[in-house]
């Protein structure tokens, strides 16, 4: 290799070097940063859930028709929230799920809400995999009925 492509190779190291991998850093900490705020926003969804299912379950237990009704909203727009922030594979998991740990009209509504309090917990807190989110919500209203009062 002559000195002219010596300089020129040079040149090309120093040029990606110098603008290349900056660009590639910034690149993953923009990935990164986006993926910690839709953390966030899943975190955030989870709460208001698990607090409407709370509130709904309250309601039910006081038996006040206007709070239920309130409540039942409240939990629609909560899961409406969560689902849309999910990432697909997690959607598919928990939809199920949340519908599994709907209190409408249910003779065990008390059972599925509770149910659904333990399965969101769990997902959130990295103890059960989304995949798994119904068929945990189903066995726990059944072991929660089975050892009712």
């Amino acid at each position: 290799m002559d000195q002219g492509w010596a300089v020129v190779l040079g040149a090309v190291i120093a040029l990606t070097g110098s603008s290349l991998v900056p660009w590639v850093r910034e690149a993953a900490s923009a990935k990164g940063a986006r993926d910690r705020d839709r953390a966030d926003r899943v975190r955030a969804a989870v709460i208001d859930l698990l607090g409407a299912n709370a509130a709904q379950a309250a309601a039910l237990a006081a038996d006040e028709d206007a709070s239920f009704v309130a409540a039942v909203a409240e939990r629609g727009r909560a899961a409406a929230a969560l689902l849309i922030e999910l990432p697909a594979d997690d959607r598919a998991g928990l939809a199920p799920a949340i519908q599994a740990g709907s209190a409408s009209g249910s003779a065990d509504a008390r059972y599925k809400l509770a149910a659904l309090q333990h399965v969101l917990t769990a997902w959130t807190a990295g103890d059960l995999r989304s995949a798994d989110a119904e068929s945990a919500c189903r066995a726990e209203i059944a072991r929660l009925k089975s050892s009712r009062p």
